[in-house]
């Protein structure tokens, strides 16, 4: 664990600074610095024993020896990648060779550089505070585990900037590229059209009320039984022998508590926060999504949470922003501080329930020694 609390520590002390106007112009070099660590972090970890890590090993191995058209080993539901992902996989093979954390260092660089560059668009004010909240929860569990899944969060993340703008095509179509990585980053097709119903804070707080009175009587996982077992419905069916299995709930599942707090944070302070915080209502609406999503399929997990994470990756910019905004700025570093806490919480958290014991990971493992 101590890398991951060096890190953190670095982050941290950096993100307090946004707190007191001592920083101009070195945030960027800050955010490029930190770019470079969690880029090498990510990409340099050796997980022997972890099933993706293995899995995404041994798929870059075959394509440097066989090429695009390798099969063989493609002949399950859970090893069939995208073209997208495969073709990355294949470059990095044939440019570095069949040394797979060239590759995942290929892949994190992507993944990092495209998710700060965003967090610097969408939150000019406390960008960094976004960086804390990064690493702490979206990079641990995605960027440096399912790295499929970070790439396409990575450019759902960057399609927002479209829905704002009302550029339905675009927006299509870097979801549609996303999907050539991750085919769940479709999902995140939804956020356009909910965008455009222009919804008041009042309704919005209707529908979340409505989502967890559904996900506490009748949450949705079980209607998937009900669908075929082949085709496009391959994936499904493969894990639906999960449904039931580990829910927590919504009363008792962390991440849903916490994202049902700041989003009625946001909907009760609505106006007030649309005139402080740029991108405020494009940010807002994935992330009130994300917490509807993962109370109505609360009996499901991998299917709430492997497609709610396409949704939330706004959370890490709204969370600091909302906090920060509704105070004086003589309070900003007591609030900082609250912020370095809660997020040290979920790292603490997410390294003792979701990684503690995967080999490689936590503790870590640097894969050019190894």
């Amino acid at each position: 664990m101590f890398p991951f609390y060096v890190i953190f520590i670095l982050i941290a002390t950096c993100a307090m600074l946004e707190t007191f106007p001592v920083l101009g112009q070195q945030r960027k070099a800050i955010l490029l610095i930190l770019g470079v660590v969690l880029t090498l972090f990510a990409g340099l970890r050796y997980q022997p024993l972890a099933g993706d890590f293995q899995n995404y090993t041994e798929a870059l191995i075959e394509l440097h020896k066989k090429g695009l058209t390798a099969r063989s080993h493609y002949d399950s539901s859970a090893r069939i990648f995208e073209p997208g992902f495969n073709l990355l996989l294949w470059l990095s093979g044939t440019l570095f060779g069949p040394r797979a954390w060239m590759g995942f260092l290929v892949i994190a660089a992507i993944a990092v550089g495209l998710n700060l560059s965003c967090y610097k668009r969408y939150s000019n004010s406390y960008f960094l505070f976004a960086v804390l909240f990064y690493f702490t929860h979206t990079y641990l569990l995605r960027d440096m585990s399912l790295i499929r899944s970070g790439l396409g969060a990575a450019l759902a993340l960057y399609s927002v900037r479209y829905v704002e703008r009302e550029q339905f095509w675009r927006f299509v179509g870097t979801l549609v590229f996303a999907s050539t990585f991750h085919l769940a980053t479709l999902v995140f097709l939804l956020v356009y059209p909910v965008y455009k119903l222009r919804w008041s804070a009042r309704t919005w707080g209707w529908i979340v009320l409505g989502c967890f009175v559904v996900g506490t009587i009748a949450p949705l996982g079980k209607l998937l039984m009900a669908l075929p077992t082949g085709g496009i419905f391959r994936r499904i069916a493969a894990y639906a022998w999960m449904i039931g299995d580990s829910s927590r709930g919504i009363l008792t599942n962390p991440t849903i508590l916490k994202q049902l707090f700041f989003v009625g944070l946001s909907l009760w302070f609505y106006n007030t926060l649309a005139a402080r915080i740029s991108h405020f209502r494009a940010l807002l609406v994935p992330y009130a999504i994300s917490v509807c999503w993962l109370m109505v399929w609360n009996d499901f997990p991998i299917i709430a949470g492997r497609l709610a994470t396409f949704f939330s990756v706004t959370e890490v910019i709204v969370l600091p922003s909302v906090a920060l905004s509704l105070i004086t700025p003589r309070s900003r570093p007591l609030m900082g501080a609250v912020l370095v806490l809660l997020a040290f919480a979920i790292l603490y958290m997410n390294g003792n329930l979701y990684l503690s014991g995967v080999e490689g990971l936590w503790p870590y493992r640097l894969a050019p020694i190894n």
